[in-house]
């Protein structure tokens, strides 16, 4: 077992004053059977009335809300975990719906390949495949790219990575969804795969080729990544905003 020390925070700032500002985020750790929460802590802007809740697929929410006039929402999660290896046994959610076609996984490709009785060693090839396949860029994407387009144009980010291997898993009949979260290190939010080996959820990250073992600490988990945004927001007024995000996840 592998301790970690977790830290979140999220600026928003608005050109003009905006009110009535209603957030919701998925921004605490993930009550997973890999994973223990020993110290955890959200801190909120003055004037943010928070509430919890938890959504269909089992992830914690937070929800946020100022009527009042402001400039800046400043949040941020921070605590302490323990991990043991990734691995996430089954919830009552059935598995057919992760081999349902969703418009940011629908894919036509198949990886050709002889499968065989082992769905980790045949979701690794087509994790390796999905890596090979694609190049990483920056800002060549946005959070509506579907994986035919991220596919066709071979690159994107994490989200479409994760996108393309599950539309891939799904059409060799392996059960397979989105994951999201923190990786080790200091960066922003990372995404990446989920898929049901006949016992239980094992991690596979396309980006980086790899089978997770420690060092990802999950925040939440659906069909495809509108399922489980890490923030969503509405307010009243026609303004610029920026967002700055800053995310640190280190072994003690």
């Amino acid at each position: 077992m592998k301790q970690y020390l977790y830290n979140y925070q999220t600026i928003v700032s608005f050109s003009e004053p905006v009110k009535n500002h209603a957030v919701l985020l998925r921004m605490e750790p993930y009550l997973g059977n890999y994973m223990t929460i020993d110290m955890e802590r959200v801190i909120f802007s003055p004037g943010f009335n928070i509430k919890r809740g938890m959504d269909t697929f089992g992830n914690r929410i937070v929800y946020g809300l100022d009527r009042e006039l402001h400039s800046t929402l400043a949040y941020v999660s921070t605590g302490i975990v323990s991990m043991q290896p990734y691995q996430i046994k089954p919830d009552r959610l059935p598995l057919n719906i992760y081999l349902m076609d969703t418009t940011l996984t629908r894919l036509k490709a198949c990886v050709e390949f002889e499968r065989t009785k082992d769905v980790e060693a045949d979701a690794l090839f087509i994790c390796d495949k999905v890596h090979q396949m694609m190049a990483y860029e920056s800002n060549s994407t946005t959070v509506n790219t579907t994986a035919e387009e991220a596919f066709n144009a071979k690159k994107g980010v994490c989200q479409d990575f994760a996108h393309v291997m599950i539309g891939l898993c799904k059409n060799a009949e392996i059960p397979a969804r989105y994951a999201c979260g923190f990786l080790e290190g200091t960066g922003q939010t990372h995404a990446w795969v989920e898929v049901f080996d006949g016992y239980n959820w094992i991690g596979l990250d396309p980006t980086h080729n790899k089978k997770i073992d420690y060092g990802y600490l999950k925040i939440a988990h659906g069909r495809d990544a509108s399922d489980c945004p890490v923030s969503r927001g509405i307010y009243n007024g026609l303004i610029d905003e920026k967002i700055q995000i800053q995310v640190t996840l280190k072994e003690l």
